[in-house]
């Protein structure tokens, strides 16, 4: 029983450093997407801030109209307010992993951005399950409960046996330089045999049977939870990896149509606001591309934590990441 128990304790221990291993995993790619969500925007008012000085130009040359320009400085504004929540967006993030690592924010140093190694495949789907079974503490837990528990069950259908203890001590005549030569020793050996407890033996046999059931339907539950959350897991996983095929076509799709009504505007054979239209599809798409890369690492880290493989993970990631 004391060996289980120690199990046990380590169990817990293994299960609450995969939490925190998540947990860090979790925040520290939040940084990484708040920081690239503001390098976007700066970029998105660099590029607003170059329309606008040429809109202006043109207005001056009359090849704009007033209308063209109010319409850029609006989208500039807008892009300058989504560059203040950006910023507000990185520092709760920063200081939400600094909270993790038990650092100041000045202290931390972001050398790389994740990605998993180009060898990575996603398991098939009864694969994966079985691997949850066999690696969560939560089912290793529990199968300890339920062995103690079955070891508890021995112990209390024993009651009527004769249950024989034997107590030894060892005294020193002579405290200050003690020896084998003039020790006292003593031995107790005591006999305790129940032949009549008024029903309180079969009550704990009951008490521990119960306990004992309790404990497998828990395993039982928790096992069939493991699994939903397993397969939920795994089509997170081939969703986002279908949207972020997705998106990268979309990003390529809208580079290619700012190109060319950047073009057809510099010929004169496009509007302002077809350009600006262009620009903001630009941006979406470029911002869709990067949440889209980021929960695509996440789902797969979701998907290995409900594995109980936290830190094999972190195997899968690029060596230079």
């Amino acid at each position: 029983l004391a060996q289980l128990g120690l199990d046990g304790a380590e169990l817990n221990y293994q299960t609450a450093y995969e939490n925190l291993v998540y947990q860090i995993v979790q925040a520290y790619v939040g940084v990484l997407k708040a920081d690239g969500m503001l390098a976007l925007t700066r970029d998105q008012i660099k590029l607003l801030s170059e329309h606008q000085r040429l809109i202006e130009t043109n207005l001056n040359l009359g090849y704009a109209t007033q209308s063209d320009l109010m319409e850029t400085k609006i989208r500039l504004t807008q892009a300058e307010l989504g560059a203040v929540r950006a910023e507000h967006g990185k520092k709760l993030a920063l200081e939400n992993l600094c909270t993790l690592l038990g650092i100041p924010p000045q202290d931390l140093v972001l050398t790389s951005k994740p990605a998993l190694a180009a060898e990575h495949e996603l398991p098939e789907l009864e694969t994966v399950i079985r691997r949850a079974e066999t690696n969560r503490p939560e089912l290793k837990n529990l199968a300890l409960a339920v062995r103690s528990a079955e070891a508890n069950l021995e112990l209390a259908r024993g009651y009527w046996k004769p249950n024989l203890v034997m107590i030894g001590a060892y005294e020193a005549q002579n405290p200050d330089h003690p020896s084998l030569k003039d020790a006292v020793w003593r031995f107790t050996l005591n006999l305790d045999w129940k032949f009549f407890d008024a029903g309180a033996g079969k009550a704990g046999v009951q008490q521990a049977e119960a306990n004992l059931e309790k404990l497998r339907f828990q395993l039982a539950q928790t096992k069939d939870l493991i699994q939903l959350e397993v397969r939920q897991k795994y089509l997170a996983v081939t969703e986002d990896a279908q949207v972020l095929s997705l998106t990268k076509l979309s990003l390529s799709q809208a580079e290619e149509n700012y190109m060319l009504q950047k073009a057809k505007f510099e010929l004169g054979v496009a509007t302002n606001l077809e350009l600006l239209t262009a620009q903001n599809t630009l941006n979406a798409a470029r911002n869709d591309y990067l949440n889209a890369e980021y929960d695509y690492f996440l789902a797969v880290a979701a998907l290995y934590h409900a594995l109980g493989e936290t830190e094999d993970f972190m195997l899968e990631v690029r060596d230079d990441a």
